[in-house]
């Protein structure tokens, strides 16, 4: 808990007075009855009402008639931050009445707070986990208390001890005794089941069996990790046995082909160097896919190599041109002897 602000509204010799405090330390400081013990004494009231904790009922200490103002009104504001949350305390001593605000949102909490039914009202310590013995050993430690002998303060530990059981700063053996039992009755054994300690025995062995079986499969992970790594060592190993192999595969298949296509080659070869595409013609048809569109194409065009093209006017052929030839050479010769 962090104390942020105190607004003394109605408190004794301050009317609307406020105190801001730093996060770090804070002194009040002034002469001698300019008000630093009330503001102290302030803080206490906010938080713990002027109430004794060890009597039943609401009854308040003697101080709290310290600072009642004699106009009626006596009250006031703390704002404070606990867990990261800011709160507004506000304090009505005159009519009893406490309320708690959420400072950021302005919503009354009250209801949600730990409840008194000795004060009628929200038990602002216990929903601050701060006892009041607590509070004045350590925020409202006035000067008079700065002296503790040895011997005061090994009694001072027995007394906040027995205090949370028994509602008494006395020590008492007895009372001690008892808030053992309770709290070893309250923590229970392996034959309360639902007990706490009966509930943390079940989850210790739990967790037992989930780390032997999380250590089994660290074990199996492993294994399976060397053994990914000696694969890769023997497929590293392997990688140029494979690439030669791939390559004598390649030429044998390209050897393959060769000698596949070259029967066909060397007779489509002989058949065009005669010049002769009838005859080419159905050497090719057994070749073409059977496509019904490319057999007919290739039977068309065998269809037309078979059709004597017309002999255009004038056309000889090579005998008729060779005796022609000869009848004009002749005629040549014989009128070059007449010349």
């Amino acid at each position: 808990m962090i104390i942020q602000k105190a607004s003394l509204n109605h408190f004794g010799k301050f009317k609307d007075f406020e105190v801001t405090f730093s996060k770090d330390l804070h002194v009040f400081y002034g002469l001698n009855e300019a008000g630093k013990t009330t503001i102290l004494h302030f803080i206490e009231g906010m938080l713990f009402g002027f109430y004794d904790p060890f009597k039943k009922g609401r009854r308040t200490y003697p101080i709290y008639a310290r600072y009642e103002p004699s106009d009626g009104i006596y009250q006031g504001t703390l704002e404070i931050e606990l867990d990261g949350k800011s709160y507004r305390i506000e304090r009505d001593f005159k009519n009893h009445d406490v309320k708690v605000f959420n400072a950021k949102t302005g919503k009354d909490i009250t209801d949600s707070l730990p409840y008194s039914s000795d004060l009628k009202q929200a038990d602002i310590a216990k929903w601050l986990k701060l006892p009041y013995t607590l509070f004045l050993n350590t925020v409202r430690i006035t000067q008079s208390d700065l002296e503790t002998t040895e011997a005061a303060e090994h009694e001072l530990f027995k007394r906040l001890s027995n205090l949370k059981k028994t509602k008494s700063t006395q020590f008492s053996g007895e009372g001690a005794l008892k808030y053992l039992k309770d709290l070893k009755d309250e923590i229970g054994s392996k034959a309360a089941p639902t007990k706490p300690y009966a509930k943390a025995i079940r989850e210790k062995e739990t967790l037992k069996a989930q780390k032997k079986d999380l250590e089994s499969q660290a074990k199996a992970l492993e294994k399976l990790e060397r053994e990914a790594k000696e694969n890769d060592e023997t497929l590293n190993q392997l990688m140029p046995e494979l690439e030669r192999l791939n390559e004598a595969l390649k030429r044998q298949t390209q050897q393959e082909i060769a000698g596949r296509i070259r029967p066909l080659y060397e007779s489509f070869k002989e058949t065009f160097q005669r010049d002769d595409f009838e005859a080419l013609m159905p050497a090719l048809i057994p070749h073409v896919k059977p496509n019904a569109s490319q057999l007919d194409e290739a039977l068309t065009l065998q269809e037309a190599t078979q059709i004597k093209p017309p002999k255009p006017e004038g056309y000889l052929d090579k005998e008729t041109f060779e005796q022609e030839h000869a009848a004009l050479q002749a005629s040549l010769s014989k009128r070059k002897t007449l010349e």
